[in-house]
């Protein structure tokens, strides 16, 4: 048993390779960040861009020189020497937030048919 931290095998990155999403058919990058499949948008981001996405909470990611694939963090944002590829997450199942929505559930009243009375 050695000492230390150790990586899991299963925690793997795999490079992105192009795909089509299952629901919406439109082409997407398809691979595996930290050993989560990640469904990922084929269009690179500009820095306005991105601050748009962070801002409707679009998970962010960027291609590493190895060409795989990580989670963009703040660090990662400030060290940037535009060498990486900005993309963001596919969203074609995302709820749109842009929509008002009811916060709470008003019930109908329920109405009967007037049988006038009975005797």
């Amino acid at each position: 048993m050695g000492t230390g931290w150790t990586m899991n095998k299963y925690l793997i990155s795999t490079p992105p390779i192009p795909d089509l999403c299952a629901r919406c058919k439109s082409p997407i990058w398809s691979c595996q960040v930290m050993g989560f499949g990640v469904k990922l948008a084929p269009t690179p981001l500009n820095p306005s861009e991105e601050f748009l996405a962070r801002g409707r909470g679009v998970a962010i990611f960027q291609t590493t020189k190895g060409q795989l694939v990580k989670i963009r963090q703040l660090a990662d944002i400030v060290k940037s020497d535009g060498s990486e590829i900005v993309l963001a997450s596919h969203e074609c199942d995302r709820l749109d937030f842009t929509i008002p929505h009811e916060l709470f559930h008003k019930p109908t009243p329920v109405t009967y048919p007037s049988e006038g009375f009975p005797f």
